[in-house]
């Protein structure tokens, strides 16, 4: 009903009695929540996404999920990863039990898969089922991403193609976020 609003009333006396500074000049912009959730190994490319990252200048969060099926390429990632510049934080969640990939991806506002392959990509059509919008290489059958405004589908041969998008992620606006979320939902329906 229309007097649910009430409750937000407590939270802006608090703020007008002066206890709290304007949240915008309180605190920077907060990260941008992204995920990888794959097998770490060469084919999918978890260190392109590490390198794009590095390129990133607004707050991120990656959080890396999957086993590391190649430990050699996966400390090489690590390595990469610990030379990022302060506004990009990785954090290594190790394997995600398949009932809970779901609930997992939700919590992301991005799906990062520069993936060198895949015939089809379950896990690109799980992001979209827990409407996560997905930035993906241009090597799996899903291509259409851009049009139906979904996701985004760049070349491999263009790092700076990743950064722009996930910049650009960042900067969204609310309204826009929860539209390409709705979207990404029903594509996978």
């Amino acid at each position: 009903g229309r007097g649910e609003s009430i409750v937000v009333a407590p939270n802006l006396t608090q703020q007008v009695g002066g206890y709290l500074p304007p949240t915008s000049l309180a605190t920077p912009p907060p990260p941008l929540e992204i995920c990888f959730l794959s097998r770490v190994s060469p084919k999918k490319n978890l260190d392109f996404a590490i390198e794009a990252l590095a390129r990133v200048r607004v707050p991120v969060r990656f959080h890396v999920y999957g086993p590391k099926e190649d430990a050699r390429y996966a400390a090489s990632c690590e390595l990469s990863a610990s030379r990022c510049p302060g506004n990009v934080e990785i954090v290594w969640h190790g394997e995600v039990p398949h009932d809970r990939v779901q609930s997992t991806l939700r919590q992301h506002h991005l799906f990062l898969f520069p993936t060198r392959g895949e015939n089809f990509g379950h896990v690109i059509f799980e992001s979209f089922a827990a409407g996560v919008p997905a930035l993906i290489s241009d090597r799996t059958p899903w291509q259409d991403l851009d049009d139906r405004r979904v996701g985004w589908v760049r070349s491999l041969d263009d790092v700076q193609g990743f950064v722009d998008v996930i910049e650009s992620c960042a900067g969204m606006s609310g309204p826009d976020r929860e539209a390409m979320s709705r979207a990404a939902h029903d594509y996978a329906g």
